[in-house]
Formats: C-alpha cells, sequence, structure tokens
C-alpha cells in the first residue's frame, strides 16, 4: 500500500475542512472521520465502509470490531505505539467514546496535533499530549 505523493498537503487540507463540525453519526464521528482521513492517505479506503446513521446502528456496526487491534493487523496495519505516531497513523484510543463504542483519531501532522470527534465537543483537532495513556498508534506500512 502506498501513499498519494501529496499526502500530507491533502491530509491537512481534510483536517482543517472537518474542525469545528459538528458531531454527526456516519459523517462527522470518529470512526468516519479516521476511514475518511486514511482514504485522502491512500487514494483508496483502508477501514471498511460502514453506513449508519444513529446510535445504535454504530453499536451495531462496532459489533463486527470485537478484535480491533486483530482486525487492524488483517487490515494490513501494524501497531507503532503513540510514541512512535506519525502523521497519517491511525490511533486507538483506550475506553470508550462515552457511548460504548471504539475511540478513533489521525496524527494530522508532524506536530503532534490530532483530529478526533466526539458528540459533545463535535470534531476537534487535539494536542498529543492530551490523549489518554494507553493510546495505540497503527500504521499501513508500504
Amino acid at each position: 500500500m502506498r501513499r498519494a505523493d501529496d499526502w500530507e498537503f491533502r491530509l491537512v487540507s481534510y483536517v482543517r475542512s472537518q474542525a469545528g463540525r459538528p458531531f454527526r453519526w456516519g459523517i462527522t464521528d470518529c470512526y468516519t472521520l479516521a476511514r475518511s482521513a486514511l482514504c485522502v492517505i491512500y487514494d483508496e479506503p483502508i477501514l471498511p465502509s460502514v453506513l449508519y446513521r444513529r446510535h445504535a446502528a454504530a453499536t451495531h456496526a462496532a459489533k463486527s470490531f470485537h478484535d480491533l487491534p486483530g482486525a487492524l493487523e488483517v487490515l494490513g496495519a501494524a501497531c507503532v505505539g503513540l510514541t512512535f505516531a506519525q502523521a497519517g497513523d491511525l490511533l486507538l484510543l483506550p475506553g470508550d467514546d462515552g457511548w460504548g463504542l471504539p475511540r478513533f483519531g489521525v496524527m494530522a501532522d508532524g506536530r503532534g496535533h490530532v483530529l478526533t470527534s466526539g458528540v459533545a465537543e463535535g470534531v476537534t483537532i487535539v494536542d498529543a499530549g492530551t490523549i489518554p495513556p494507553g493510546t495505540t498508534a497503527w500504521r499501513w506500512l508500504a
């Protein structure tokens, strides 16, 4: 799997276009944002497309990821640990999003900014220093 030649520019543009948007299931939730960011980077879908517009449907879809780290490995990702996270890496945050679902983020740039989303705050860019311990970073290697 190869990143697009201009992936860094495209990722920063995507992140800026999403920041501040309100939370909407299936549009600006953390999984959909992460999936879309990876599509921008690689020019092809990496994470499975999952269609939902409500919390109950998102919960049902998430059950297919009962072993999320294992599923990421099957999809070709390698766990690199948060200490080694780089722009474009998928983050899997510990715990859940407050609704019992996994919480995703994407390293937005090389300066330690993370794109994520939550029901209360919508789409935000946060400093990686505020990410909770136990967060893992996942990278697709060429």
